[in-house]
């Protein structure tokens, strides 16, 4: 076994241990309310059955708050969330998994760790191998979260890809669209990628290809997902056996030589 392989495994039996004792505890934040009055808190939770924050004060007081007169909740990150990432980097995904749904289920509407602990334990499903898991991990983006802003394009290209992997073309569908109409130029040129591959996944080329070329020629400057976009232009022109699919090869090339999407065969 080589000398890395140790350490890693080493670090992970470590982060096994370390986690195995350890419980989800809410974090403090600060809750903005609609008046705006801005209330810092000892802990903040939300109650689904009443649906409002219950805010812990430093002097233990506890002081209900209604989700109509909050309009801005912020918690600190959970005191385990490292852990449990270095948990997941490692190896040990079956140790950070109970740890990770108790954060989510913590950190229910409490921005922004409601997402990252949803992104992570998805992610961490996935590096198991249990792709349904992740995909419902994934879904809580849309049930679980106090605000959307929260959820980064890279958050949701992991989702869209979950969902892609099960073909749960509903969800990835009503996602992709709400980024397109809604979204910014980024994350609606992403959701294209998003759309696009999930035709391709079902074999339906030309679509995946109508796609594909929508971003390479309406969405130009976001040049993060441009590399990407063009060698699937070309892939795709490729598998339809259409001599073009050279010409936007080469353009890849020379536009983005540096890209690792330049040097993918």
């Amino acid at each position: 076994m080589k000398i890395t392989d140790m350490i890693t495994r080493s670090l992970g039996l470590f982060l096994a241990f370390a986690l195995s004792g350890l419980e989800a505890e809410a974090a403090g934040g600060k809750i903005q309310m609609s008046d705006g009055q801005v209330i810092a808190a000892k802990e903040i939770r939300f109650k689904k059955t009443t649906q409002e924050y219950i805010v812990t004060m430093p002097n233990g007081t506890e002081i209900p708050v209604p989700k109509a007169r909050a309009k801005a909740v912020e918690i600190d990150k959970p005191a385990q969330y490292d852990q449990a990432a270095a948990a997941v980097t490692s190896g040990a995904v079956d140790q950070a998994i109970p740890m990770l749904e108790e954060m989510a289920s913590a950190c229910f509407m409490l921005s922004p760790w409601d997402a990252r602990c949803i992104d992570l334990l998805g992610f961490a499903y996935k590096k198991k191998g249990d792709n349904p898991k992740a995909a419902a991990a994934y879904k809580k983006f849309y049930t679980s979260i106090a605000n959307a802003s929260s959820i980064t394009t890279d958050m949701q290209r992991r989702a869209w890809d979950a969902f892609i992997v099960v073909g749960d073309k509903t969800t990835l569908s009503q996602s992709v669209d709400a980024a397109i109409a809604k979204g910014s130029r980024e994350n609606a040129a992403a959701a294209h990628i998003a759309r696009a591959d999930m035709a391709k996944s079902e074999k339906n080329l030309q679509d995946a290809l109508l796609d594909y070329l929508r971003v390479v020629l309406l969405y130009e400057q976001i040049k993060t997902i441009q590399p990407e976009a063009l060698y699937k232009t070309a892939q795709c022109l490729e598998a339809l056996r259409d001599p073009r699919a050279e010409d936007w090869r080469k353009k890849l090339i020379a536009d983005y030589p540096q890209d690792p999407w330049s040097s993918k065969k």
